[in-house]
């Protein structure tokens, strides 16, 4: 299955549905800067680690970052069409924050990323019907859920991976009816 600039390279059932499809660039595990995001993430120790029994929380094991969640369709090629002139996507990596919902039994670490290609992708696919309740497009990479009650303050604001660079191929697309697709660039 081929979208234009893009060629599918797999395609996965996840273990449930979900309300909305997602659109997120995939950064390759294998990368350079793939490499350093995922070696960070194991310097968090286990036991302040959210994990229930739902396989989305814990440490994250697929680097991504979303450009947008919300979407009403489950058409992978609807999905990937408003994209279908976008080149690979530059980025770069900023310090560590938290995302914290006070409501929530974990805070979500994350490292901020800067690029103006994300905001432009964010942009084109909001050419779809969408609900989203972000009026603001703010581009991160989700590294672990923390237990709330548990700290993880060591890990706010450090710069470890700040300036990192990286450059993406590959989007990853998540629909509402539970399934995974991969695509990369056609050279």
């Amino acid at each position: 299955m081929t979208f234009k600039k893009y060629k599918l390279i797999s395609e996965i059932l996840l273990a449930e549905s979900r309300d909305y499809s997602c659109v997120m660039l995939r950064v390759d595990p294998d990368s350079e800067v793939g490499q350093k995001i995922l070696n960070f993430i194991q310097t968090i120790p286990d036991d302040i680690i959210y994990k229930p029994d739902d396989e989305k929380y814990g440490k994250e094991t697929e680097p991504h970052v979303t450009i947008l969640y919300g979407l009403h369709s489950s058409d992978p090629g609807e999905l990937i069409s408003p994209l279908r002139t976008l080149n690979p996507i530059r980025f770069n990596l900023m310090k560590t924050s938290f995302f914290d919902n006070e409501d929530s039994p974990y805070k979500v670490l994350k490292v901020d990323v800067d690029s103006p290609q994300l905001h432009d992708a964010n942009e084109k696919i909001k050419s779809l019907d969408y609900t989203n309740d972000y009026p603001t497009y703010h581009p991160h990479l989700t590294l672990a859920y923390i237990k709330r009650d548990k700290g993880g303050e060591e890990f706010e604001d450090l710069d470890i991976l700040e300036n990192e660079e990286g450059m993406s191929d590959q989007l990853s697309i998540s629909t509402k009816t539970g399934k995974k697709f991969k695509y990369k660039l056609k050279e």
